[in-house]
């Protein structure tokens, strides 16, 4: 597995395990912290994306899922991991994690199928983005998943995007050491850009950033190659990901 795949932005990431040896505790947010509806948009195990809306009880129980304007029937309920990590359950028996900043305003998820997205708590529709959206100073942490999206290391990363032609540029760092990123298409409806990676290691593969409708809060996969292709995951467990708040 690579060791220090891009942890490009994510304001979270949705995981289904916490950090090996944390058990269930009331440090960081809360189940309750959760309560609203989340909206932002989906990239599906197809590669198609769309709206998404999620309604949170103050317990922890998902009681809606709106996607694409239409509900999907689904509900189901969410666990606290860690200080910011909860897996959740659907009633169709899909299993994934959100992963929440921690004013609990914005969240990035993942689920069994490789779906995967970016919430803001209480949202309006997206805005529409520009190029420049991304740029400025990022800083969160990022995270790498074992193949059943169990969390195995965890740690702080941040990065500068800076624009100067068609496509952001990203120089960063982590605890293993620099990374960068060129993006090369971006989508100024859905806020999401692709792009290649590479670290000081060696390392490189495929990326990718998802904006918030307040576009303060970033989201991001990096995969070595092989394991992603466009907008989609192909191996979660070849793959860091990352939360991001703008600062």
């Amino acid at each position: 597995m690579n060791r220090n795949v891009l942890a490009v932005f994510t304001s979270t990431v949705l995981l289904s395990a916490c950090l090996p040896g944390i058990d269930d505790t009331e440090t960081g947010v809360l189940l309750e912290d959760l309560k609203g509806t989340w909206s932002g948009a989906i990239i599906d195990s197809s590669g198609t994306i769309s709206t998404v809306a999620v309604t949170v009880s103050s317990g922890g129980d998902i009681t809606s899922i709106v996607q694409g304007g239409t509900s999907t029937g689904l509900t189901g309920s969410l666990k606290k991991k860690d200080d910011n990590n909860f897996s959740f359950t659907l009633s169709d028996d899909t299993d994934g994690g959100f992963l929440v900043d921690d004013a609990a305003k914005h969240l990035a998820f993942i689920d069994d199928g490789y779906g995967y997205g970016v919430l803001q708590k209480n949202a309006d529709t997206l805005p529409g983005y520009s190029t420049l959206d991304l740029n400025g100073f990022w800083s969160g942490f990022s995270v790498q998943v074992d193949y059943y999206l169990s969390i195995t290391d965890s740690y702080h990363s941040s990065a500068t995007v800076e624009t100067t032609g068609s496509y952001p540029y990203i120089t960063g760092s982590d605890k293993y050491g620099s990374f960068s990123a060129q993006t090369s298409t971006s989508n100024s409806t859905w806020g999401y850009w692709t792009g290649t990676w590479s670290n000081d290691s060696g390392e490189s593969g495929n990326m990718l950033a998802m904006l918030s409708a307040d576009k303060m809060f970033a989201g991001s996969w990096a995969c070595a190659s092989g394991f992603s292709s466009g907008i989609r995951i192909y191996d979660a467990s070849y793959c860091t990901f990352a939360m991001w708040n703008k600062k």
